[in-house]
């Protein structure tokens, strides 16, 4: 009420076209009721005709009430103003809803972005009354003569920020610190300013690489992995958000890893020469391979990726020299507790450690080819280009690999 009444006061100088909105969930029984006093009270008080969208709660996978209410309401938001051609959409969040949500995020286990909480703007979203009170706007009100209706839900201790509200905000501010919503904004301020930092080197470093959200496809160069953690992390949320993919951490964090399929097919997928690419991936290009076994025949053996381990390769940029004839062996790729006894090391190691010990790239050791006996695969002989077991150093073959190009 206290934005429809500052905002009317400034339209004419603003030249605004105000379009007021009303969504109702039809949670309790007094909500149609209450959506008609709206109506008719704005209209009388503002001349401005409200009106009302009635929407059914639906929940998406694992999503809590609360959440599913808050998305379906900002996406009829979005949906109204498309339909009216409206430039924005006028939120009435305040001070106190800023300082509890940075709350929530942090008892929820955000990352920086999520610590932002809300904007003053943001894309299509204006919350003018972000730095104002609640007392200050009621005074307000009170000033104007206004009246206003409170939700009673905002009581109900079944929602988490009205528990937050009204029993841990007032206990932090008794016992710990009486300025805890100052404490909380300046947290979100700062939080702001590196995302802000976040966001523009990866965007200067995606149009390096001739990229856009839009693209349907990423091929990334091996400078992605020079990059800060945290601007690589916003980069395959960049891409996923563009394309309503819904990721947590635990996905962002095994994309950064190695190669990881994402809901509805899509995901990352890490070439062995430091690349990789973001997009929709193909049932061949899915994790799968990585338990498959590749015999080599004849002179050669073809991986997946367009991979490629050639005998008598001289001059290839990772060799191993084996004793064993070729026609004995196969290609795989690590498994987790693989281990050999490299030549001169005179006791085993686990693949793990002999890539962190060769600062292997985490995305490059998954796709890393194994030279393993056919007929006992579960034998790690060679980590091509990288170490030999004792049992098979020899001088009789030259295996060189020709990794992927990203």
């Amino acid at each position: 009420m206290a934005l429809l009444a500052l905002a009317s006061r400034l339209r004419p100088a603003l030249r605004w076209r105000l379009r007021p909105l009303h969504v109702d969930h039809g949670m309790r029984a007094e909500s149609a009721a209450e959506a008609r006093w709206v109506q008719e009270y704005c209209y009388r008080q503002f001349g401005w005709p409200v009106r009302v969208a009635r929407i059914a709660v639906a929940r998406s996978g694992g999503e809590s009430l609360e959440g599913a209410l808050r998305r379906q309401r900002y996406q009829c938001l979005e949906e109204f103003r498309r339909a009216s051609g409206s430039a924005a959409i006028l939120l009435a969040h305040q001070w106190e809803d800023q300082a509890e949500t940075v709350l929530m995020r942090v008892l929820s286990g955000t990352g920086i972005f999520g610590l932002r909480a809300m904007a003053v703007r943001r894309g299509p979203l204006l919350r003018p009354l972000l730095p104002e009170r609640r007392a200050t706007l009621r005074a307000y009100l009170q000033e104007l003569g206004l009246q206003w209706l409170e939700d009673p839900t905002n009581q109900d201790p079944r929602w988490l920020r009205n528990r937050l509200r009204h029993e841990l905000m007032p206990l932090l501010r008794q016992h710990y610190n009486p300025a805890v919503e100052r404490a909380l904004w300046r947290l979100a301020e700062e939080a702001q300013e590196w995302a802000e930092w976040v966001e523009a080197v990866a965007e200067d470093w995606l149009k390096s690489q001739g990229l856009g959200p839009g693209d349907s496809e990423w091929r990334l160069s091996p400078s992605f992995h020079a990059l800060p953690r945290p601007v690589r992390a916003h980069l395959l949320l960049r891409y996923a958000q563009a394309r309503g993919i819904r990721l947590s951490q635990v996905h962002v964090r095994q994309a950064l890893r190695a190669t990881t399929q994402w809901p509805g097919g899509t995901g990352v997928e890490h070439f062995s020469t430091g690349g990789l690419r973001v997009g929709a991936l193909m049932p061949s290009e899915a994790t799968p391979w990585l338990d498959q076994l590749f015999p080599i025949r004849g002179s050669e053996v073809e991986l997946p990726r367009g991979g490629r381990l050639v005998v008598g390769g001289e001059g290839a940029p990772f060799h191993s020299r084996l004793s064993r004839s070729p026609d004995q062996l196969a290609v795989r790729f690590w498994r987790p507790g693989d281990r050999l006894r490299p030549v001169g090391l005179h006791g085993t190691k686990k693949l793990q450690d002999l890539f962190v010990d060769l600062k292997i790239p985490r995305g490059q050791r998954p796709g890393w080819p194994l030279l393993v006996p056919r007929e006992r695969p579960e034998v790690v002989l060679a980590v091509v280009g990288l170490a030999v077991d004792e049992s098979a150093a020899g001088t009789e073959w030259l295996y060189g690999y020709w990794p992927p190009q990203s």
